[in-house]
């Protein structure tokens, strides 16, 4: 499969390859954003949020592994 060897190996591994390049595009970068309370109780946190100042839009991003 193309881009294999070069794929993160983990959702952290992914989350950092998010923020480095929202960071070089120039956009404000959050991790860890706390969000609202799940029904049972416990607290929802979006892993990347990344804002563009000019515009004021913001994009939230689960960053999760999947192997095969």
């Amino acid at each position: 499969m193309p881009g294999k060897g070069t794929a993160p190996k983990s959702g952290n591994e992914l989350k950092r390859q998010v923020v480095d390049l929202a960071e070089r595009l120039g956009l404000k970068v959050q991790t860890e954003v706390k969000a609202a309370r799940r029904l049972w109780g416990s607290q929802r946190r979006i892993d990347v949020v990344v804002t563009d100042e000019k515009t004021g839009k913001r994009l939230g991003m689960e960053c999760k592994f999947q192997a095969e």
